[in-house]
């Protein structure tokens, strides 16, 4: 079979944004509306450019109907904002995840907030939904019929008070902007963190995570647990994210976070391969592997 050629055509640097005060706009994320690829959608959160990092006290959003070619903002109340990210669904609906607080909130502390617009980004709830505290590295996609997934890691304490590392799985179902969790995923007693969540053609959801840590003296906030590299594993779910198959192992080669997970949706002789990319050799290096068999074995 012939392979397709694809042309791609680069234009002219386009600025988004500037802030009058010189502020900074941190870890962007950039999606397009299934429906119409010239509609984009933008998120970041906003700090001041000093020594001292320090987070934010608003996530912008970025909308544009003309593939680019000009921007509309829009800021979001969300104090102390991070890892904003932002997906839209076939039905209209336009979700922003960001970790933070905000002032309508009876909980006072950061927890992970999910704002939603359904005119297409002109307007936004006044208060977010909160879906709990201790998030980490929330990713969100959504599915062919209009639903939302959204992917997480979230610290816990058991029973006995021992920390432990979950992966957080939100739905949102076609058209509501309701997000509904599932019960928290526990691969094992290690630290680990999410990573990315890709649909296959069938509607299975596949999610990825890393570990890179076990508990020793008597906890995890120094590096004397660290294990020897850090190790990817992938999980797949047949039922819409309500369980998980057993942890699948990716690759032991990526050196640090972040990593992305993406998926052959073409409908073409690679349909469904999945595809992982991350820093290796001390950040030295981009690895890219993947696997054609829904995460069994990855190459």
């Amino acid at each position: 079979m012939l392979s397709q050629e694809v042309k791609y055509e680069l234009g002219p640097n386009i600025m988004v944004a500037s802030d009058p005060e010189g502020r900074l706009f941190i870890e962007p994320h950039l999606t397009s509306d299934p429906t119409n690829p010239n509609r984009l959608f933008a998120v970041s959160f906003i700090d001041s450019p000093t020594p001292q990092y320090k987070n934010g006290d608003i996530c912008a959003v970025f909308s544009s109907t003309d593939a680019g070619d000009s921007w509309t903002r829009h800021d979001l109340t969300c104090i102390s904002c991070a890892d904003p990210w932002v997906t839209v669904t076939n039905k209209g609906l336009v979700f922003v995840t960001a970790l933070g607080k905000h002032p309508s909130l009876p909980d006072p502390e950061i927890q992970l907030l999910v704002f939603v617009s359904s005119d297409g980004g002109l307007t936004w709830g006044d208060v977010p939904q909160s879906l709990g505290r201790y998030h980490d590295g929330t990713r969100s996609i959504a599915g062919p019929d209009g639903t939302l997934y959204i992917l997480s890691g979230q610290s816990l304490r058991d029973d006995a008070q021992n920390l432990r590392f979950s992966l957080f799985i939100g739905k949102a179902e076609p058209g509501r902007p309701h997000v509904n969790a599932f019960p928290r995923v526990f691969p094992s007693n290690l630290n680990q963190v999410s990573d990315g969540l890709a649909l296959l053609s069938d509607g299975s959801l596949v999610i990825t995570y890393d570990d890179f840590q076990r508990k020793a003296n008597g906890g995890f906030r120094t590096r004397a647990g660290a294990l020897k590299g850090r190790r990817s594993w992938a999980m797949l779910s047949e039922d819409g994210g309500q369980s998980f198959s057993m942890p699948l192992f990716l690759t032991e080669t990526c050196w640090t976070r972040p990593t992305f997970l993406a998926v052959d949706s073409s409908g073409g002789p690679f349909q469904d391969r999945l595809y992982y990319i991350c820093e290796g050799d001390n950040q030295r290096e981009l690895i890219l592997t993947y696997s054609s068999d829904r995460g069994e074995e990855w190459t």
